[in-house]
């Protein structure tokens, strides 16, 4: 829905903000919504800052915090910036990995969808079909047994071999 019409998105938050101003979670998923509908990636960073403000310890943060920071590398203007966003991003993601009890399917999923646009967007030709390899394997080894069925999971793990496919095909 918000796809095709984000602008009504927008208008839902905005008409809700004098109630939820003081509220985390609002300024997380308006900055989440910002991330994935949005054309404003400053606008969905403030936002991402005002909800760790609100929430200092938050998990759903650090992880949108690790989204918007691979949004910022795959339109960085350069791939020194973008390397930079890139690699701080998985160092966040990773370090969720790390605990399997408690590493999310939001953290695995833009861990994958986020690195398929990247490697489209600043590794060689030649060398994409290792690098999705590479991200399929550890995408695979990262995500828990009770995660291991999950539809959005399944569909992202073939995408990212499908990607490696065809770059070998050609």
């Amino acid at each position: 829905m918000f796809s095709s019409c984000p602008y009504l998105g927008e208008k839902i938050y905005e008409d809700i903000k004098e109630t939820y101003r003081d509220d985390g979670h609002y300024w997380l998923q308006y900055g989440s919504f910002e991330l994935e509908y949005g054309t404003n990636i400053d606008l969905a960073e403030n936002f991402l800052g005002q909800a760790e403000a609100l929430m200092p310890n938050s998990v759903q943060v650090v992880t949108a915090t690790a989204h918007l920071l691979l949004k910022k590398s795959i339109a960085a203007q350069s791939e020194v910036i973008a390397r930079g966003f890139r690699d701080e991003a998985l160092r966040i993601l990773r370090a969720q990995f790390a605990d399997s009890k408690q590493v999310g399917l939001h953290a695995l999923h833009i861990f994958g969808s986020q690195q398929i646009s990247y490697i489209k967007r600043w590794i060689e030709p030649g060398s994409r079909a290792a690098r999705f390899r590479d991200v399929h394997d550890e995408l695979r080894r990262s995500i828990p047994v009770n995660l291991k069925s999950h539809p959005e999971l399944t569909r992202l793990i073939a995408d990212l071999k499908r990607e490696e496919l065809m770059m070998v095909i050609k």
